[in-house]
C-alpha cells in the first residue's frame, strides 16, 4: 500500500522539476505493479487524498502542486485495473 501520495509529491517538488516528480512515481508505480504480478494474491492499494476540488489555493507554488498532484494522479488512474474514490465512507467504482 503506497498512501498519502499527494504529500510525497509536494515534497519531491521542493527539490525535482514536475518531469523529474513523474518519472520517480512511474518508476515507483511500475515496480509495485511487477511486484503485484509475480503472485495472484498480491494487490497493491495506491492511496491519495483529491486535492484538486474546491477553492484554488492563492498561493503559486500551491496551485502548481495542485495542478500536478491531478495530473499524475489521472496518469496513475490510466494505468491501474480499478480506481474508486471514496467520499464520506461512500465507495464510487470509476474504473
Amino acid at each position: 500500500m503506497l498512501e498519502g501520495l499527494e504529500w510525497m509529491i509536494k515534497n519531491r517538488l521542493k527539490e525535482e522539476t514536475l518531469e523529474q516528480t513523474i518519472h520517480y512515481l512511474e518508476k515507483q508505480v511500475e515496480t509495485l505493479l511487477q511486484w503485484e504480478r509475480e503472485e495472484k494474491k498480491r494487490c497493491v492499494f495506491i492511496i491519495g487524498s483529491d486535492i484538486t476540488k474546491g477553492i484554488v489555493p492563492i498561493d503559486k507554488e500551491d496551485r502548481f502542486w495542485r495542478d500536478a498532484t491531478g495530473l499524475i494522479f489521472q496518469r496513475i488512474a490510466a494505468e491501474a485495473d480499478r480506481v474508486d474514490v471514496i467520499w464520506y465512507g461512500l465507495n464510487e467504482r470509476l474504473k
